[in-house]
C-alpha cells in the first residue's frame, strides 16, 4: 500500500471554501485507489480544529498547525537576503511547528510521496 503525506496550506473543511474542497477530493480519491494518507496542515480560522470530526476516513493521522502572522520585515529580510529565502533550521522558517511536525512525520513513517498543496512556506 502507497502512502502520501499530504502538507497542505489549508484543511479539508468546511466544504464551502474553494481551496479546501481541493483537498477534501484528493484525499477521497488517493483513500479510494488503496492510499495512506497522513495530513499536516495550517489552519487560520479559530473554529478549523474543531471540525476534524467531520473528515471522513481519509487520513491515517491528521495535525493541525495554526497559520503564524508574518510581519513586513520578515518579508523585506527574505527579499533583501537570498539565504533567508531558504531556512536550513525550523527557528528560520516561517512556520517552526510545521517544519518540527515534517520531520517528526518523516522520522516515524516511511513514505511513498510528499504532496505540498497551495503556498506553503515552512
Amino acid at each position: 500500500m502507497k502512502t502520501v503525506l499530504l502538507i497542505s496550506r489549508c484543511p479539508p473543511y468546511p466544504l464551502h471554501l474553494g481551496d479546501r474542497l481541493i483537498i477534501w477530493h484528493l484525499a477521497r480519491e488517493l483513500s479510494q485507489r488503496g492510499y495512506i494518507i497522513d495530513l499536516l496542515a495550517l489552519y487560520d480560522r479559530d473554529g478549523d480544529p474543531d471540525q476534524v470530526d467531520n473528515y471522513p476516513a481519509y487520513f491515517r493521522h491528521i495535525t493541525l498547525i495554526r497559520q503564524p502572522a508574518r510581519d513586513s520585515l520578515a518579508y523585506l529580510r527574505r527579499l533583501v537576503d537570498r539565504s533567508a529565502r531558504f531556512a536550513e533550521s525550523a527557528d528560520r522558517s516561517f512556520c517552526p511547528p510545521l517544519w518540527r511536525a515534517i520531520v517528526d512525520y518523516l522520522s516515524r513513517y516511511d513514505y511513498d510521496l510528499a504532496h505540498c498543496f497551495g503556498s506553503v512556506s515552512v
